[in-house]
């Protein structure tokens, strides 16, 4: 049947879950597997992507790998968070406006901005 609008089709289908989840053990399994699955995928995916190293330094471990955004003012969300809560899509798009750098560098860059902001060092 088709719905009059997607708002209504979203509706019915959040009411159908709800209502499975109350009565099939198995469902609920199911949606937690894929949940996690589709969560590993996010994270792989992530550390491909960090594993290209800084950009200023010689570090290359994906766990010290940070995104740092030139333009702060065309920030729409952290990187982390995009990936956790949207699509690949979105975050591959904040990705575009990011520099790839390791904890120690991105922390000299926002001592850098600071110290020009505030005029001083």
């Amino acid at each position: 049947m088709p719905y009059a609008s997607a708002e209504k089709k979203r509706v019915y289908q959040q009411q159908y879950s709800a209502a499975r989840r109350k009565t099939d053990p198995a469902y609920v399994e199911d949606e937690r597997a894929r949940s996690r699955k589709y969560a590993r995928s996010k994270f792989k995916w992530m550390r491909h992507i960090k594993s290209g190293g800084c950009s200023r330094c010689s570090e290359k471990d994906p766990c010290c790998i940070e995104f740092h955004h030139r333009d702060p003012a065309q920030k729409i969300a952290s990187v982390n968070h995009l990936i956790i809560t949207s699509s690949i899509k979105a975050a591959w798009d904040e990705i575009g406006k990011c520099e790839m750098v390791c904890s120690n560098c991105h922390k000299k860059i926002h001592e850098e901005w600071k110290r020009k902001e505030l005029n001083y060092g």
